[in-house]
């Protein structure tokens, strides 16, 4: 009995480590700032619902309203719920409250494994895959994409969960799941059906047709004064003219938690590869479990003593909830892929593809727990890839950060995000809604990243500039021998003076990093170089003087340089 406390504990605290170093890595890159979508989903909705005259007609109008061909009633819940219960407005608060999700997948996951008679062991694997920022920044850093993304995601597996439990309380409550996943993301509808083929296949006449019915209504209200505000591709003609891009497409969809290129939208190479293949084992895993299921249901009914109800439950509930992802894949495919590239914002999507290779590794469990050295290739195999993912997504995780602390810089000093001047749509969106949401909210930002700034005319040595007046491009170049990854608090930036109005904005600096064989052997993860190639054609009209600035400890110390140039602003009306 000690021997069996002692190996659960034990498997217990192996499973729980990679949520601990997950929240230690989300809590040192998370910044308390709106990013692109959320001025308007955040703080617009927030200035125009405290400022609502209507009372409650008004304010579900608000809750409900329809965002591009969302309807994110559950994002809008919480910024309200977060905002009511503490009188202000924490972007820091909200991104974890839409990190919670994860958590909450990895409970169903485990409940499943429970039910079905696996050890606490066999949770390692799904903890593993599940808590490691193959998200990228899109998914685990920004607020309102955080509540969306993930959010979906666990309501529809929550759906599923109460749903194979053939429970009539349980049938009730997965209505109520259903309906936030609908209102949480587009593609939460598609719960609706997944769930009617389980009922289906449950063969629960009765609960089918309450579906039915309850899929119906929520749709007439869904759809109610719905507006189509972006022009997708013709899926049919998609699908007729090029099969062959959709299905590569959707394996690397699937298969995308393998997949961290963050370059969209590109042509389909060899790096793809390996999302190509574990987007095949998904799918195969799917056809597989399609096969069995429809062969038991066209199957007699079986003596209830020989039928295996947590087998059944185990499996009704990974065909329902491989069917909602895989769906979700097509969908998406069908919709925005027309030719030999993959399409945009596809590591939004990756905690889909996170899901679904767990649902494929729950599948197979009884056949690894048979072959023991297969079990420990694959929770190795899983591991390295945890480890990876850490490797890789560290320097994307800093750069992110980097961004958002010269955004901050910017708007403290300047009024100006700065960061957004390439789409002055948000460069000026922004500006006004701020401006509301301070009137009507009380929310402002005031506080510089920099505790301190020292600033000299001091000429930095292997500082090179290449200025293209044609093309208005700067490549800037520098050595950072002081740079420390990995919670040093050192980072490097470039300083841009406008002489003209003498204001001053930070640009982040971008590193290379090494690659983990260097590292191992010994190597610092980052090159002792800095460099940043960008255009100046949205740069407000002005003479311009160009700095080095190095930060350590909070402290900036920022060192101008004898190079000027001269910018005209252009107008930009990219969104």
């Amino acid at each position: 009995m000690k021997q069996k406390f002692t190996t659960s504990s034990l498997s217990f605290i192996f499973a729980i480590l990679p949520f601990v170093f997950f929240c230690i890595f989300l809590i040192f890159f998370t910044t308390n700032l709106p990013q692109g979508d959320d001025f308007d989903l955040i703080l617009n909705f927030l200035s125009e619902y405290v400022s609502a005259k209507d009372g409650f007609v008004e304010k579900w109008k608000l809750l409900s309203a329809q965002f591009v061909e969302h309807r994110l009633f559950y994002t809008r819940l919480i910024v309200l719920s977060q905002y009511l219960l503490s009188g202000e407005v924490s972007f820091y608060i909200i991104t974890i409250l839409g990190n919670l999700s994860l958590v909450g997948i990895f409970i169903i996951s485990w409940q499943q494994l429970k039910l079905a008679g696996h050890s606490i062991y066999y949770l390692i694997p799904i903890s593993l895959l599940l808590f490691q920022p193959c998200y990228s920044y899109d998914g685990v850093l920004w607020p309102a994409a955080t509540l969306a993304y993930n959010s979906v995601s666990f309501f529809a597996l929550l759906t599923i969960h109460w749903l194979s439990s053939r429970h009539n309380l349980h049938f009730w409550l997965a209505l109520g799941a259903a309906a936030l996943c609908t209102y949480t993301f587009g593609n939460g509808v598609l719960v609706l059906v997944a769930g009617a083929g389980l009922l289906m296949i449950q063969k629960r006449w009765k609960e089918l047709l309450i579906w039915s019915i309850f899929t119906i209504s929520i749709l007439l209200v869904y759809f109610s004064d719905y507006q189509q505000y972006e022009n997708r591709n013709n899926p049919i003609h998609n699908l007729i003219n090029h099969p062959q891009y959709i299905f590569l497409n959707l394996l690397v969809f699937l298969g995308s938690a393998l997949n961290w290129d963050e370059q969209w939208l590109r042509p389909l190479n060899l790096n793809d590869s390996a999302s190509v293949l574990a987007g095949g084992l998904v799918l195969a895993t799917f056809l597989y479990l399609f096969f069995l299921t429809i062969k038991a249901w066209i199957q007699p009914n079986l003596p209830p003593q020989k039928v295996n109800k947590s087998e059944r439950r185990f499996k009704e509930f990974l065909f329902g909830s491989l069917t909602f992802f895989i769906l979700t894949g097509f969908l998406l495919c069908i919709s925005r892929v027309d030719k030999d590239q993959i399409f945009a914002h596809i590591n939004r999507y990756r905690i889909h593809s996170v899901v679904g290779l767990v649902l494929t590794y729950c599948m197979a469990l009884r056949y690894l727990q048979s072959k023991s050295l297969l079990f420990a290739l694959t929770l190795g195999s899983i591991l390295g890839i945890f480890m990876l993912s850490y490797f890789h997504f560290y320097s994307i995780f800093a750069q992110y950060k980097r961004e958002y602390i010269t955004a901050q810089y910017n708007w403290v000093t300047s009024n100006q995000w700065f960061i957004y001047r390439d789409t002055s749509y948000w460069e000026e969106s922004s500006k006004l809604i701020m401006n509301k949401a301070a009137k009507s909210i009380n929310f402002r930002i005031t506080d510089s990243p920099f505790s301190q700034v020292i600033v000299k005319n001091e000429i930095v040595p292997d500082f090179k500039i290449e200025h293209n007046k044609s093309q208005k491009m700067l490549k800037i170049m520098g050595s950072a021998s002081k740079l420390r990854p990995f919670g040093a608090s050192e980072d490097y930036f470039v300083a841009f003076k406008n002489l003209t109005t003498s204001t001053t904005y930070l640009v982040s600096a971008t590193y290379d990093r090494r690659s983990i064989r260097l590292v191992l052997m010994g190597e610092n993860y980052y090159y002792p170089q800095f460099h940043r190639e960008l255009t100046y054609r949205h740069f407000p009209t002005g003479t311009y003087q160009i700095g080095v600035a190095y930060c350590r400890n909070n402290t900036l110390e920022l060192k101008w340089q004898p190079f000027t140039f001269e910018a005209v602003q252009e107008s930009n009306l990219v969104y």
